[in-house]
């Protein structure tokens, strides 16, 4: 249910329109303008005037002091009363929106969830933070609404999205400013994209410039469906400038980098920087809409590691759950703590009658092979069979899997790529949730059942004492139609440091199989699905003794009862010809180079997995060159009649 609320001061009073489609404009009543949320009082100021000084100042102390607690309450107050006036207007309003009429029971706010579009030109009211907006004291937003800025009262046009799409990441580098950790946020969104789409965060679309001439560059040559910025930005003398650049500062009012993102609007973007929901016209919604449909910004000044955070959760309950981008947006702020004030300060700007989000799948999301998906199809196939399973069996909640390999292949891609697999064969029957775990430092076997339990609540963000039946439904996929949701818990690769964590013995891996049937297993929730895994990277000679070993825990009575199961994944092993040949031809390699680029690559490499993937990468275009490159080494002799 949608509900446009038009906004305008006229005078000293603001007049409310309200338009219902469907049916129209449904009411219009006007209130003063200084009488709105007189209780909010912030300085000298009262009501929303005093409301929005708070956001434009930024200051911390003051925006903690006056957006958390009794003043939150009252600052909620006072939106709600901005938007609906008095409890004889807004009755009848609501009852339009929810189509309540007469003689059915008045309809609460909190009774449905609604769509507030706020309409309007203000540059005030377009800078306040709507989505603390409170009725008797209970957020709306917890309800189901979702609050978003925009400029006309007709929501057109309607936007489709494939995920995870294409994305520029504007972060700037410059020398002698304050630290945001920036080279953190990347890696993290780099990750995320990963867990999207396997090889996206290396492929052509993800990309990362700092400069104005790069942002000009990509969005001509690249064309963007998302546009994130994660840097510094501040208003002086009314208009919002971007600290843009490389090593040295190259400052850019936001109304110029819009121009530029205009000329190839993206679908969404997001300002992740100070004050860039502020000053008015300059902002970065009012510089954006119509071209763009969604612009995220923040009304204050934002703190670089809850503002990173921020953007990684949303963008993955974006993307991943396949929800509106606005209702993913107003979902986080459901879930996290009010006992601050940084979850309010998004705002949202939009341009559409709505919004649908396709969730990825591999067939779609990929326009190439990625070269980290080379000789996996025995291992995907195989998982994708014990995860069927598992989603069909009525009685089994777990698996625990044990992948093992030796060093050079990549066993951290493992989970990626099987996860791809099942999405695209099967992504309307399950839906996965990936979770990358550590295991606890502290190993003696008589406490590493509790050491795990302990670590997989801290991990999760979760209190020491809460029930894991609870930190497992917390962090499920949502359910999506007949989807069965699976939550993978991966604990990671172990092997040599420092680029893995220490090996586990089997006394180890005997002890971390008790915990999962124990403590997971046993308490699963009846509607969820939970994969765990390790993977031990091991070198080549004793690979067949580990796998006896691994099978015999599948044959183990201890581990075998109606919800829980133990599973291994066969073994990664080397790169052969035929796997080179079938992804030179996958990603269009000219024909009459396939067969000689593929014998060079094998014979280079001799199978080993890595060193094919790298090669692998530096194509396409780039066949022909690389073809050059390794032409210098001579083929290995055979001996006549040998095989």
């Amino acid at each position: 249910m949608t509900l446009t609320i038009d906004l305008a001061r006229k005078g000293r009073d603001l007049v409310r329109t309200y338009v219902v489609p469907a049916q129209g404009e449904v009411a219009t009543h006007a209130s003063p303008f200084a009488a709105i949320g007189d209780s909010y009082r912030a300085g000298d100021a009262r009501g929303l005037a005093a409301l929005h000084g708070v956001l434009a100042r930024g200051d911390r102390a003051e925006l903690d002091a006056s957006l958390t607690g009794r003043q939150l309450d009252q600052a909620g107050a006072a939106l709600f009363e901005a938007l609906f006036g008095a409890e004889e207007q807004w009755v009848p309003v609501l009852r339009a929106a929810f189509r309540q009429p007469e003689p059915k029971p008045r309809p609460d706010p909190c009774r449905f969830p609604l769509r507030v579009r706020i309409c309007s030109r203000d540059p005030l009211l377009q800078g306040l933070p709507w989505r603390a907006a409170m009725w008797t004291g209970r957020l709306l937003l917890d309800e189901g609404w979702t609050f978003e800025v925009c400029f006309e009262l007709d929501s057109e046009p309607a936007v489709h999205f494939q995920a995870p799409g294409s994305i520029l990441v504007i972060a700037p580098e410059i020398a002698g400013t304050a630290p945001i950790g920036t080279a953190a946020h990347l890696r993290d969104l780099g990750l995320l994209f990963e867990s999207l789409s396997p090889g996206h965060a290396a492929s052509p679309r993800f990309l990362v410039v700092k400069t104005p001439a790069q942002i000009e560059r990509a969005l001509r040559g690249m064309r963007p469906d998302v546009v994130y910025f994660y840097g510094h930005g501040a208003v002086a003398d009314g208009q919002l400038a971007l600290q843009l650049g490389e090593g040295h500062p190259e400052p850019t009012l936001m109304r110029d980098l819009a121009r530029l993102i205009r000329a190839s609007p993206p679908r969404v973007v997001f300002l992740n920087g100070c004050q860039t929901g502020q000053a008015g016209w300059h902002s970065a919604g009012a510089q954006l809409l119509p071209d763009v449909p969604v612009v995220i910004a923040n009304a204050t000044t934002a703190w670089s590691e809850i503002a990173s955070r921020f953007a990684v959760q949303w963008l993955g309950a974006w993307l991943r759950e396949g929800l509106d981008p606005v209702a993913a947006l107003h979902q986080l702020g459901g879930r996290a703590s009010t006992e601050g004030f940084a979850w309010i300060t998004p705002v949202v700007h939009t341009h559409y009658s709505a919004f649908t989000t396709l969730r990825s799948s591999a067939a779609d999301r990929l326009p190439y092979f990625p070269p980290e998906w080379l000789d996996r199809e025995e291992q995907r196939s195989r998982v994708f069979g014990y995860i069927s399973d598992l989603a069909r069996d009525p009685r089994r909640r777990v698996i625990a899997a044990l992948a093992y390999g030796s060093p050079g292949n990549s066993l951290e891609r493992l989970p990626g790529q099987i996860i791809a697999r099942v999405e695209s064969d099967a992504g309307e029957r399950m839906h996965i949730r990936h979770i990358a775990l550590r295991f606890p430092e502290q190993r003696t076997p008589r406490d590493l059942a509790t050491n795990l339990a302990h670590g997989l609540r801290l991990q999760l963000r979760h209190e020491a004492t809460a029930p894991l039946q609870h930190v497992l439904r917390a962090h499920a996929p949502r359910r999506i139609g007949g989807a069965v949701p699976i939550l993978w818990l991966d604990w990671g690769v172990f092997g040599a440091p420092p680029l893995r964590q220490p090996e586990l013995s089997p006394e180890h891996v005997t002890e971390w199989l008790k915990f999962v049937r124990n403590e997971i297993a046993s308490i699963c929730p009846d509607e969820l699905r939970v994969i765990a895994t390790v993977a031990l990277e091991i070198e080549s000679s004793k690979i067949p003794r580990l796998g006896s070993k691994l099978s015999a825990f599948e044959a183990d009575s201890n581990f075998r009862n109606a919800k829980f199961r133990v599973r291994t994944i066969p073994p990664l092993k080397d790169v052969e010809l035929g796997d080179i040949l079938d992804y030179l031809e996958h990603v269009d390699c000219p024909a009459d180079l396939t067969h000689e680029l593929a014998g060079l690559i094998h014979r280079t490499t001799k199978g080993r997995y890595e060193e094919t993937v790298n090669l692998l990468k530096k194509g396409p275009p780039a066949w022909y060159p690389l073809r050059d490159e390794l032409q210098g080494g001579e083929p290995a002799q055979e001996a006549p009649g040998s095989w």
